[in-house]
């Protein structure tokens, strides 16, 4: 990306994602018994994996650090536990 890196964009999307959903401009309705349910999952995708890598992707906020290429099976796999994970924590 030519104005942002990885981190930067995460940061960006969360950070409007928390202002908007939880904010003052919020007009979301709580029915999640006072939390409101994460919209948006953010993984990272990267030709170079290493500890201090993974650990900026995390503290960012990233839910899952990718190496390229990715196979589809790890992406379907990663999408559905995450999907799942979603469903059972508001149910």
């Amino acid at each position: 990306m030519p104005l942002l890196n990885g981190l930067k964009a995460t940061e960006y999307i969360l950070g409007w994602e928390e202002k908007f959903r939880c904010g003052e401009d919020s007009s979301d309705i709580d029915i999640y018994g006072g939390e409101l349910a994460p919209t948006v999952l953010v993984a990272a995708v990267t030709a170079f994996v290493d500890f201090p890598t993974v650990a900026k992707c995390t503290k960012a906020g990233m839910e899952e650090v990718f190496l390229k290429p990715v196979s589809k099976e790890r992406l379907k796999t990663f999408l559905e536990t995450k999907y799942l994970q979603f469903c059972n924590s508001y149910q």
